[in-house]
């Protein structure tokens, strides 16, 4: 998962990196199937 200016190799503001980052969190946190026992406070410590 490439976000951040540094991955796109682009300037961005800082509002601009948290709301790509948010929106990329909740792409991953919707791809993983609830079966697989991770729920969301443990998929977002995960990520910190």
């Amino acid at each position: 998962w490439f976000v951040g200016r540094l991955a796109t190799y682009r300037y961005y503001n800082m509002d601009q990196v948290v709301g790509q980052a948010l929106a990329t969190f909740a792409r991953i946190q919707k791809s993983v199937p609830e079966w697989a026992g991770v729920g969301n406070a443990s998929l977002a410590e995960g990520a910190l």
